[in-house]
């Protein structure tokens, strides 16, 4: 295939993707999912930080 008729292809599926209401909605739904998940390895981490040696009298101390 030449570059022609590449960019021709590239044309008609991104015009396909922006008129498809079902692919709009699967590419936010992916788009979710990825950040999602990018929050979940951050909150991880944060999570497994160690945390500050607190008096017993703080509240919820047990929960930093």
């Amino acid at each position: 295939m030449n570059e022609g008729m590449e960019n021709l292809k590239e044309i008609q599926d991104l015009e396909e993707r922006s008129i498809n209401p079902l692919i709009r909605i699967a590419e936010a739904l992916e788009e979710i999912l990825r950040l999602v998940k990018e929050d979940q390895e951050r909150s991880k981490k944060y999570m497994e930080e160690p945390k500050p040696d607190l008096p017993e009298d703080v509240p919820f101390a047990e929960r930093l």
